[in-house]
């Protein structure tokens, strides 16, 4: 299916390798603009800009998919999938509507719990035993959305943040592209959410 990729996050990574590696075809991967870092303010691209650029994928870094040139990338092509992975801009339902199949949201928890920001630290600092990753169809909501996919991620007592956010980005790499070929296949079932997380 044509996708459309938004994120920015080193954990965004594996699911935008995940999905230049499978049989769907990225038509564009939007990323936030270079932003000043390190001693010097240089100007760093994000994780997901460099790893598109090495992949050789057509590439936008924008500041926003709301207004301007991050809102003209989006309505530019046609396309059948937004996949959203660690972007940290909560999308207006305009461009929800604008796949022609499904925006979907990688989240690292198992939804409904942990809605939010920052779900691997909260699941560490919440003492849980296992964690997952959840795919969504995405609604105006924050992390709301009827599921579609999940896996179960067990915590190791010696993990931290780096550690089980690195696995659990690798398992949404693979949750994403699984989702993308059921959505393909018309095999997929939603789930809604409580409305309690």
């Amino acid at each position: 299916m044509r996708t459309i990729f938004l994120g920015n996050a080193p954990w965004s990574v594996p699911s935008l390798e995940a999905v230049a590696g499978s049989n769907h075809e990225l038509v564009r991967v939007l990323t936030r603009i270079p932003k000043p870092a390190g001693r010097g303010g240089g100007l760093r691209p994000t994780a997901v800009a460099d790893a598109a650029r090495r992949l050789g994928l057509p590439l936008a870094e924008i500041e926003t998919v709301r207004s301007g040139q991050g809102a003209e990338a989006l309505r530019a092509v046609a396309f059948d999938v937004l996949a959203v992975v660690a972007y940290g801009e909560i999308l207006r339902q305009d461009v929800l509507d604008l796949p022609a199949v499904a925006p979907v949201n990688v989240h690292f928890s198992l939804l409904p719990e942990l809605r939010g920001a920052a779900p691997v630290q909260r699941a560490l600092s919440e003492g849980l035993v296992a964690t997952g990753v959840t795919t969504i169809r995405m609604d105006a909501g924050m992390d709301s959305g009827p599921i579609l996919l999940q896996a179960v991620e067990q915590i190791d007592p010696n993990d931290d943040a780096g550690s089980l956010g690195e696995r659990l980005a690798a398992v949404g790499g693979r949750l994403l592209v699984d989702t993308l070929d059921r959505l393909e296949a018309g095999a997929l079932e939603e789930r809604a959410q409580p409305e309690e997380g």
